[in-house]
C-alpha cells in the first residue's frame, strides 16, 4: 500500500469508500455487508426458529454464547479502526544480528534486555529505562509496551495491543449514555468472559458499609427482541440483563454513526487506513513460524502434488 503520509485526501477517501480490491467491495461497505451481515444472518435464523419452533418441536439453543461473541468481535474490530491501533501496527523491522540471535537462543536475559532497550530507543521510540523482559519464547519477546517477534527472517517490533482501551473509547464516543456508564463491565464481562471461559464473567465487590460481598452477573435475552435491557437486584447479586437484539441495534447504530463521521474527519481516515492496512499487510506476509508448521504437514503437501483438491472432513 502507498505510504499514508504521501496519500492525498482524495486517495484516502478512495481507499476507504471506493476501492474494491478487498473482497470485491469498498472497505467501509464490507463492515456493513460482511461484519454486521454475519450477525444479522444469525439473528434472522433465531427469529425464524422462534417463529416456527412449534412446528419443529425442538428446543432452541438461544444464541446466548454465539451472538454476544459475534457482536463483541465486530465491536473490537471497528474500535481498532476508530483508534488506529491493532495488534499488527509495525513500529520497525530489521535484520536479526548474530549477537541478538545468540543471546536470545541462549536466554542471556540481562544482555538481551539491554540490547533490546537500546535498539528500541535508537529508533526514536520511548521505553521505560527499567523495563525488563516480561515473557520470552522461541519466536516472541514482550518488553515494556512492545512485542518483538521473529517473522519471515526479520525482527519485527510491534506496540502492545489493548483491545479494552480501544473499545472503551469507542463506547464512550458512540454509545447511548446507559452503556457509556459501564464500558469496562460490558466488555470485560461479555467479551473476555465468553471468549476465554465460555460464560459471561461475573464480578464481586464490597462497600465499606457492607458486611458481605455483592456480585454482578450478566443475563441475556434472545427470544423477544422487544424486551429492554435493564438492571435488577436480587439479594446479593446485581444482574445486568441484556437483550442481544437491542445490543446489536446499539452496536450497529454506533458503527453507522462512526462511518458517517469517517466521511468528513481526516484524522479518523488516517487512523482507519493505518489500522486496516496493518491487518491486510500482516495477513499477506509470509510468516516463517507458520511455514515451519506447514512443513510438518508433509502428507498433505505430497497429496496436493498429485491432486488439485483434497477433502478435509468426512461424516
Amino acid at each position: 500500500m502507498e505510504d499514508l503520509e504521501k496519500m492525498t485526501t482524495d486517495k484516502k477517501r478512495w481507499y476507504i469508500f471506493e476501492d474494491i480490491s478487498f473482497e470485491g467491495r469498498p472497505r467501509s461497505k464490507w463492515i456493513i455487508d460482511c461484519l454486521l451481515g454475519d450477525i444479522q444472518t444469525f439473528f434472522d435464523g433465531i427469529e425464524n426458529f422462534i417463529k416456527n419452533k412449534e412446528k419443529s418441536g425442538k428446543r432452541d439453543g438461544g444464541g446466548n454464547l454465539s451472538v454476544p461473541i459475534l457482536i463483541s468481535t465486530a465491536l473490537e474490530f471497528v474500535a481498532a479502526l476508530y483508534t488506529g491501533k491493532t495488534n499488527y501496527i509495525l513500529c520497525f523491522s530489521e535484520d536479526i544480528s548474530e549477537e541478538l540471535r545468540e543471546e536470545w537462543n541462549q536466554l542471556k536475559i540481562e544482555n538481551l534486555t539491554n540490547r533490546l532497550r537500546e535498539m528500541i530507543k535508537s529508533k526514536g521510540l520511548k521505553i521505560n529505562e527499567r523495563a525488563t523482559i516480561a515473557s520470552i519464547s522461541k519466536n516472541r519477546i514482550e518488553i515494556d509496551k512492545y512485542q518483538i517477534k521473529k517473522e519471515g527472517g526479520k525482527l519485527n517490533v510491534y506496540e502492545n495491543y489493548n483491545a479494552t482501551d480501544n473499545v472503551r473509547r469507542f463506547i464512550k464516543d458512540f454509545f447511548p449514555k446507559e452503556y457509556k456508564d459501564i464500558p469496562f463491565l460490558l466488555w470485560d464481562g461479555v467479551r473476555n468472559g465468553l471468549v476465554h471461559s465460555f460464560y459471561p464473567k461475573s464480578f464481586s465487590f464490597q462497600r465499606s458499609s457492607q458486611r458481605s460481598e455483592r456480585y454482578i452477573q450478566f443475563q441475556f435475552y434472545v427470544e423477544d427482541k422487544n424486551i429492554s435491557s435493564h438492571f435488577k437486584k436480587d439479594k446479593d447479586t446485581i444482574w445486568i440483563c441484556i437483550n442481544v437484539f437491542e445490543l446489536y441495534r446499539v452496536v450497529k447504530k454506533a458503527i453507522e454513526d462512526y462511518l458517517d463521521k469517517l466521511k468528513h474527519d481526516k484524522t479518523l481516515q488516517d487512523r482507519f487506513i493505518k489500522a486496516w492496512s496493518s491487518v491486510e499487510d500482516y495477513r499477506d506476509k509470509a510468516d516463517s513460524n507458520q511455514l515451519d508448521e506447514i512443513k510438518k504437514l508433509k502428507k498433505l503437501l505430497d497429496y496436493l502434488d498429485l491432486n488439485s483438491a483434497a477433502p478435509i472432513l468426512r461424516e
